[in-house]
């Protein structure tokens, strides 16, 4: 085999490995949300100090008819675009609660992600400032995962947008 031919293989291995770590990374961040899904008391209410909370949206559980229509109605009047509708429907969670010292109504709006990201920061804050313009209450911006990298941690701050680290299952 000549040096040619083998520098081709090693670049192909090396997309492929790339690959892998991608796809491995959106299998994690897909099991993460379903491992949410069933631990949001632990990971997010009792961290923010929640009480009575409502999930509204999740990967697993369509919104009510009342969130739906608040949604549309608010495309059909111009309040929002109909990209800002698809943003709200992406969204991982929307969770409606209450604050557990001053009982006020408060939104949490987050995105899940294996390794939390910019792209995870921005969606949150997009998804919580678009909420914001239809609800006359309370947003908070989340991102949640196993890990953030430090410059995107201060990017979340600067945002406004709050990161909560959940643990990984042994």
């Amino acid at each position: 085999m000549d040096v040619d031919q083998l520098k081709e293989d090693v670049g192909e291995l090396k997309e492929d490995v790339s690959g892998l770590k991608n796809d491995v990374g959106t299998i994690k961040g897909i099991i993460l949300k379903n491992t949410l899904q069933r631990r949001l008391s632990s990971e997010i209410y009792h961290p923010l100090q929640l009480r009575r909370p409502r999930l509204i949206q999740s990967p697993m559980q369509h919104p009510g008819e009342e969130f739906i229509d608040l949604i549309d109605d608010a495309v059909l009047d111009g309040r929002i675009s109909r990209e800002n509708k698809t943003r709200i429907d992406k969204t991982d969670f929307i969770i409606r609660a209450q604050r557990r010292s001053e009982r006020t109504v408060v939104w949490i709006v987050a995105e899940v992600s294996n390794r939390v990201g910019e792209s995870d920061i921005v969606r949150a804050r997009e998804s919580a400032d678009i909420l914001g313009i239809l609800i006359d209450e309370e947003i908070v911006a989340v991102v949640a995962g196993y890990s953030i990298d430090p410059r995107d941690l201060a990017r979340a701050e600067a945002a406004g947008v709050m990161y909560i680290e959940v643990e990984e299952d042994e």
